[in-house]
């Protein structure tokens, strides 16, 4: 089998040209000597990508009730159990040749192959009752991890407190630690500090309204309690160090896409709060409960959601396996032909 120029060829002089950016499975047939011989074919299409749907767990993830719109992808080949009253619109993606053992009657569109590594097989994804799936993707090899860039030193050790509106936070690259209490609202510009604190209601706005590439602030640590918020005018890039508490919301729920957070050596737990944009967090895991809600992308050492909701918006690009509809054709020996292959993502 040969791939030039999108053209795929067959043994027997048969040829397929493809239609679809993904990897999809083809299936022809050619007459041999009076005989119908099935030829199966699979192959990879020029470009093959599909739209950032998947969230991705490097190590084996904890579902347990609420919604997931989108799928999930496995980095490791681990135990994996999906436990009832677990919603997703995806699939599961995972390394190797699992087995797949079904407890009672989850709705679930059955088990595949991909195209990646066969080994190992030693792990088992267990799908309990009453959870809604769509398929388990087996051979999907791990996909590369993004990079999450260890913070700047913070550049300021001025301690400041704002109680009124009237109050001046002074320069802010000699800002350490700001606090804002109830129902204060501040715009900070981008740079190195060491711990913002939120509380009341309080809002810090980040980034610059009509800006095409992203401002950076770099934490040791936030803290935003009592329905406080980082609100995001524009592209931002939040890298933290050490941790994160949102009891509030962060992001712009307009446009989940501006925001990149990024928890080089933590991870995140969403109690009472909601997100908006892509997390990622190499080492840490990230927990969503409670209804919670994280909207964009996700990258965790770990996912654990328990009665959240994630849903999948922009992020990175991650190659998977779609549909693909069967046919039969046939054609004389050694005589060309070309079929067009239909599936969908």
């Amino acid at each position: 089998m040969g791939l030039d120029s999108g053209r795929v060829s067959l043994v027997g002089g048969c040829s397929v040209l493809h239609r679809i950016s993904s990897q999809i499975c083809g299936i022809a047939w050619r007459r041999v000597r009076g005989w119908m011989v099935l030829l199966p074919c699979a192959f990879l299409a020029l470009g093959a990508s599909l739209e950032a749907d998947v969230l991705v767990s490097r190590k084996a993830p904890q579902l347990s009730g609420g919604e997931i719109e989108g799928s999930v992808q496995v980095l490791r080949p681990q135990n994996t159990t999906l436990k009832g009253g677990l919603t997703m619109t995806g699939d599961l993606l995972v390394p190797g040749s699992p087995s797949v053992q079904l407890n009672g009657s989850p709705t679930y569109s059955g088990t595949i192959d991909g195209i990646g590594r066969a080994s190992p097989s030693s792990h088992t994804i267990t799908i309990r009752n009453h959870v809604t799936m769509g398929r388990v993707i087996r051979r999907s090899d791990p996909v590369a991890f993004p990079t999450a860039e260890e913070p700047d030193l913070p550049g300021g050790r001025r301690w400041v407190k704002l109680d009124h509106s009237s109050d001046d936070p002074g320069d802010f690259a000699t800002i350490g630690r700001l606090v804002l209490k109830q129902g204060m609202t501040q715009a900070v510009p981008a740079g190195a500090y060491a711990s913002f604190e939120a509380y009341g209601g309080s809002t810090f706005l980040f980034g610059t309204a009509g800006a095409t590439e992203p401002d950076v602030y770099h934490f040791n640590q936030v803290h935003l309690q009592g329905n406080s918020a980082i609100q995001i005018l524009g592209p931002v890039e939040i890298r933290i160090r050490y941790c994160i508490d949102v009891w509030g919301s962060v992001g712009s729920s307009e446009h989940p896409e501006w925001l990149t957070l990024k928890l080089s050596h933590t991870g995140l737990d969403l109690n009472a709060g909601v997100v908006y944009g892509t997390v990622i967090a190499p080492n840490g895991t990230v927990s969503v409960t409670n209804g919670c809600q994280l909207i964009g992308g996700l990258w965790a050492h770990r996912i654990v959601s328990n009665n959240g909701i994630l849903r999948c918006v922009g992020g990175e690009t991650v190659n998977a396996l779609p549909n693909a509809a069967s046919f039969e054709v046939a054609t004389l020996e050694n005589t060309p032909l070309e079929i067009m292959l239909q599936g969908s993502d």
